[in-house]
């Protein structure tokens, strides 16, 4: 007489194929949702931003004189005796480039000039200098050093330490803009 085989016993699976499947399509969607995150913190903190949508700000404490750090060259003549004075709201119409060439902000490529005050600390110094020595109407090339410009910090896609050059036309002081040239 041969004894009969012993069977394994049956033990319940706690795992079904279907069970796999979900904890597989959870463990995806986590990693999916934490790249994404990772993602979306990279860019927000390492991607410079494109474009300025402003004028170029001061944030750095005033000093006493910065003419040593900035140069202008007119390019065309104003009328030669309306100069904006400090607390003055002037128009301008601006485009900021890098000694390289690549163009980082551009009033004109908007068709949007600019109002600021000057000489209440709204603007980078170069500015808050170079713009009262324009008269009404004027237009000239500024180069502004980074000592007069941001500085050692990066702002946008203007690297550090960055030489601004600037084309700038005053259109208007406070009130007062550039007469419309005759056909």
């Amino acid at each position: 007489m041969t004894s009969p085989k012993p069977t394994r016993p049956k033990i319940p699976r706690t795992h079904s194929a279907k069970d796999k499947n979900k904890a597989g399509a959870y463990r995806r969607m986590f990693w999916l949702v934490t790249g994404a995150f990772a993602v979306i913190l990279a860019l927000y903190f390492v991607a410079p931003k494109a474009g300025l949508s402003e004028p170029p700000r001061n944030d750095s404490p005033p000093a006493e004189d910065y003419s040593k750090y900035w140069t202008k060259e007119i390019l065309a003549e104003g009328d030669g005796k309306t100069y904006p004075q400090k607390g003055d709201t002037v128009t301008i119409h601006y485009t900021g480039t890098l000694d390289d060439g690549t163009k980082f902000d551009s009033s004109w490529d908007r068709n949007d000039p600019i109002k600021i005050q000057i000489g209440v600390g709204r603007v980078i110094p170069g500015w808050e200098e170079s713009v009262p020595t324009m008269s009404l109407g004027e237009r000239a090339k500024l180069v502004i050093s980074h000592q007069a410009g941001y500085g050692t910090r990066r702002v946008g896609p203007i690297p550090p330490l960055a030489t601004l050059n600037f084309e700038v036309e005053l259109l208007g002081i406070n009130d007062k803009s550039v007469p419309a040239k005759e056909a």
